[in-house]
């Protein structure tokens, strides 16, 4: 039996990755804890962020796509 996991994005997420996209990555990957997710620590308006490598990368990739489709 095949699974098929299909991402779903909602307008939330997009406005998360805009906020996130005005930061500065201090420090990407970071290890946090033997049973915590690593981090990418980010820098908003000088307030240091931990936010979940994952949930980064996903907010990231939605804001992206969004932005290019919202170009064409």
């Amino acid at each position: 039996m095949t699974s098929l996991l299909i991402p779903t994005y909602n307008d939330e997420d997009i406005k998360a990755g805009e906020a996130l996209a005005a930061c500065k990555i201090v420090e990407e990957n970071a290890y946090n804890g033997l049973f915590s997710d690593n981090v990418n620590k980010i820098d908003c308006d000088g307030i240091i962020k931990n936010i979940p490598v994952n949930t980064y990368n996903k907010l990231m990739y939605v804001y992206n796509k969004n932005k290019f489709r919202a170009q064409e």
